[in-house]
């Protein structure tokens, strides 16, 4: 989970589908730059989450008291 920055069943199938028409029309802009890239529901998830990975940053703040 670590390693590949994606949580097991982290959305219901109701929610990756709104997830996969929200990131289409991105999604297309991106392929046309892109070779033998084809528009499959696995693709388009993919890309939701090369997104997340490639533009999340964290932040980490702990007390020294304890």
């Amino acid at each position: 989970m670590l390693n590949g920055g994606v949580v097991p069943n982290i959305y219901t199938n109701d929610e990756l589908n709104v997830v996969r028409e929200g990131v289409k029309r991105l999604f297309k802009k991106w392929a046309a730059t892109q070779e033998g890239v084809t528009e499959t529901p696995e693709a388009l998830l993919e890309f939701f989450y090369n997104n997340i990975k490639d533009n999340l940053h964290l932040s980490i703040c702990m007390s020294p008291i304890g």
